[in-house]
């Protein structure tokens, strides 16, 4: 008798959007998804390489931290990346279903890196990448943006 092996992650789905200047991605709760989300935004970006590449590591890490910190990353969870192509910059925003404990909520927040610990570099290093960064309340949770120039990329 064969069997069929079945995948380990459902397909991500893309965002139906109204313009092609945005597009977006719906991932699940696996932290496997992460490299998805990196080809994903290196085949969408449509800037240079080296703007690419900033833009993959700030998506990389942003996704890391919904998938980790909230209610994003538990079974039946997703997280939504979007790119908006505007005429002056790129915007990148990572949405997530919001904390896990509601009754103390936690918000994106840069923290100090220490030497030897693993972790906490993902915030400040969008801060290095990124021109602008912010976080925001959404009616499903949290949603960061990061906005790259592409006057870089020129």
């Amino acid at each position: 008798m064969t069997t069929i092996a079945k995948p380990l992650l459902d397909p991500p789905r893309r965002l139906v959007t109204a313009s092609p200047d945005h597009s977006g991605l719906i991932i699940g709760h696996h932290l496997g998804y992460v490299s998805v989300v990196r080809r994903w935004v290196a085949q969408s970006a449509r800037v240079t390489p080296s703007l690419t590449y900033d833009m993959c590591v700030a998506a990389s890490e942003l996704t890391t931290n919904a998938l980790l910190y909230t209610r994003s990353g538990l079974p039946g969870g997703h997280t939504t990346i979007e790119l908006l192509h505007r005429s002056a910059t790129v915007v990148l925003r990572v949405t997530d279903e919001g904390a896990c404990d509601r009754e103390n909520p936690s918000f994106p927040s840069p923290i100090p890196c220490r030497a030897g610990v693993e972790g906490g570099r993902g915030l400040p290093l969008v801060e290095r990448l990124a021109d602008y960064w912010e976080w925001d309340h959404t009616p499903v949770g949290v949603s960061v943006r990061a906005v790259f120039s592409r006057s870089r990329s020129a």
